[in-house]
Parts: structure tokens; C-alpha cells; sequence
């Protein structure tokens, strides 16, 4: 069980991974100087420089979204908050394909508040996520066209 765990792990990193690139590959299309952290900045997955400002951004690869309608994020790990409650990124991107969903994080933590959204525990139960209906982001977010991803 534990090497199949390991295995799905990594499996779901090397598609996290994927939506980074997606990502900053969109962003450097448009003159931006885009930094994948790689675990290197605890506060976000991609740092973008733009004109000597930077913004941090939270990437989300979201294979099941259109499956089971809606985004899942994370806010507790370990009886701790995480995730969203936690993050000092400035926009969190939903990836699915070659689409994304761009939010600023504010926004997104005042649509969670405002919203009866469902909960659901994942790893086994220890981590807790709010499930978003994908047309709530949609509503509130930028929309992004990525390149496909290519090996």
C-alpha cells in the first residue's frame, strides 16, 4: 500500500509539475519573466516578475474537475490549517487541460466564506478540502488558454 501511495504521489506531482509549466509558458508568452519555485518558495508555486513588481501564484492541476463539477481546496492538513487559509500567494490557478482559472486569492477566501460549499476529507482523512462548484470560479476569475503540455 505505502509504494502505491508513494507512486500516486508522485504521479500527481508530476502532473502538478505539468500545470506549472502550462502556466508559466502562458505568462512568459505575454512578456512576464516567470519563476517556477520547485519547493524552493514555501509561498507559491511561480513567481512572477513584471515591470519590478512580483505576484506569487498557487497552481492547481485539476484533472477531475470537469468530472465531478467543481474545484477541491484544500484548507486543513494535520488538524492545521492549509491551503487556502494559510497561503501568501496572490492569485490561485485552477488548471483542467489546456484551460485555466485564474483568482485573485482574496476573492477566492471571500467566496468560501460567503458560500455553503460541501467539505470533503482526502488522504485518508487527513486533509479537508471545500468543493467549489466550477461555475463559482468561473464567475470570478480570469479566463487562461494554455499551450498543450509537451514532453
Amino acid at each position: 500500500m505505502r509504494v502505491e501511495t508513494e507512486q500516486t504521489w508522485k504521479t500527481q506531482l508530476e502532473k502538478g509539475q505539468r500545470a506549472e509549466l502550462q502556466i508559466a509558458d502562458y505568462y512568459a508568452r505575454y512578456g512576464f519573466k516567470p519563476f517556477i519555485a520547485h519547493g524552493h518558495c514555501p509561498d507559491g508555486d511561480i513567481v512572477l516578475w513584471n515591470g519590478g513588481k512580483y505576484r506569487l501564484l498557487e497552481v492547481k492541476d485539476c484533472p477531475n474537475a470537469i468530472k465531478y463539477g467543481s474545484f477541491a481546496v484544500e484548507f486543513s492538513s494535520a488538524g492545521r490549517p492549509s491551503g487556502l487559509e494559510t497561503t501568501k500567494a496572490d492569485d490561485w490557478i485552477f488548471v483542467v487541460d489546456c484551460t485555466a482559472y485564474s483568482i485573485p486569492t482574496l476573492k477566492l477566501r471571500e467566496l468560501v466564506r460567503s458560500g455553503e460549499y460541501k467539505t470533503r476529507e482526502t488522504c485518508g482523512g487527513k486533509n479537508k478540502c471545500w468543493l467549489i462548484p466550477i461555475i463559482d470560479i468561473e464567475l470570478r476569475s480570469e479566463l487562461l488558454i494554455l499551450a498543450p503540455y509537451v514532453a
